[in-house]
């Protein structure tokens, strides 16, 4: 598939102070979120992408085209100690990136057709995680992915 389109890049200030990066992409016209005739179409569903251990965002550029063609918005957040988000010395454990997950669906507010939050690896764990600390504010549906398999 390529890699997806350039992203909208946000940076979100944590409540300790650690910087988080995330990337935003919104379907074209016409797959579902046509805004010149709001009426006719539901909004386009939105779906938070968490990478797992060692990644980053880019982890999931192969799969932002296909959702972004369904009609998706895209989330992807860099978790902290990954890709572009800040790395400080200590408090990178999942209670803590669950806290960092509430403060990003916090700050994105609650999209009108709902969040579905995807999480690989780690971050499935981090779903899990809060789940456990938060309830399921903010977010509509989880999905765990446990490995893809690459076809090449």
């Amino acid at each position: 598939m390529g890699s997806p389109l350039p992203p909208t890049l946000h940076t979100l200030t944590a409540d300790d102070g650690v910087a988080l990066s995330y990337a935003t992409w919104e379907p074209a016209a016409g797959n579902g979120s046509d805004a010149a005739a709001p009426s006719q179409h539901p909004p386009p569903p939105s779906i938070l992408l968490l990478h797992g251990w060692s990644g980053s965002r880019h982890y999931w550029d192969p799969v932002v085209p296909v959702l972004l063609a369904a009609g998706c918005r895209v989330i992807a957040p860099d978790l902290r100690w990954h890709g572009a988000s800040g790395r400080p010395p200590a408090g990178h454990g999942l209670a803590r990136l669950a806290d960092d997950l509430a403060g990003l669906v916090a700050a994105l507010g609650r999209p009108a057709s709902g969040l579905t939050a995807v999480g690989s690896s780690m971050g499935a764990a981090v779903l899990w995680a809060h789940a456990a600390r938060h309830g399921c504010a903010g977010l509509g549906r989880h999905v765990y992915v446990d490995q893809v398999r690459d076809e090449e």
